[in-house]
């Protein structure tokens, strides 16, 4: 399989001054022809801080600025919760909508995940009417380990089909805009 290749690496400070290098890889045509982008970083704050904020599905909307609203589905206490989003992932083309499934597992108290992938929505699940397009998640998600009582190492993935008229290509090209998810954590 292909290797991950370089998009460069950006440095932002945080709103505690501190400041963070985001280092964005991409597997070209992952899946399906789309690439699969890989985000990662090191926070200066204990894992559970990190985990509270990634882990909490609410904070989601806060936290990726092309996610306009997230519901969710199923109902309270299920293992791997199903959700609705809808995003606006390209300004010039209509929203889309993804019905995702979410998966989290803890390692113990040294690193925790957070997968999401789409799916058709389970028989019996109500989704609320939007005008947007579905569109597929391949895979997303967040892994965090612990590197010292203060400091975290957070990977976010992520690999999408918008559907729609909108080509791979472009797709493609703007996918490196959802790293920006880490910048608001």
């Amino acid at each position: 399989s292909e290797e991950w290749s370089s998009l460069g690496s950006t440095r932002e400070k945080l709103s505690s001054g501190k400041e963070v290098v985001v280092f964005l890889e991409k597997k070209k045509q992952w899946k399906h022809g789309f690439d699969m982008l890989r985000a990662r970083t090191t926070f200066p704050f204990p894992i559970d801080a990190v985990w509270e904020c990634v882990g909490d599905l609410s904070n989601r909307p806060k936290l990726d600025p092309m996610t306009k609203s997230l519901q969710h589905l199923s109902p309270p206490g299920l293992e791997h919760p199903i959700v609705q989003v809808i995003s606006n992932p390209f300004m010039v083309v209509s929203s889309r909508e993804f019905i995702l499934r979410t998966s989290t597992a803890n390692h113990g108290r040294r690193s925790h995940s957070l997968v999401l992938h789409s799916l058709d929505p389970p028989i019996g699940f109500a989704v609320p009417v939007s005008n947007a397009v579905r569109g597929r998640v391949i895979l997303s998600g967040f892994h965090i380990e612990k590197k010292s009582k203060s400091s975290t190492d957070v990977v976010y993935l992520c690999s999408t089909d918008p559907q729609g008229w909108i080509p791979k290509d472009i797709v493609n090209l703007g996918l490196s805009k959802s790293a920006e998810i880490l910048l608001h954590l």
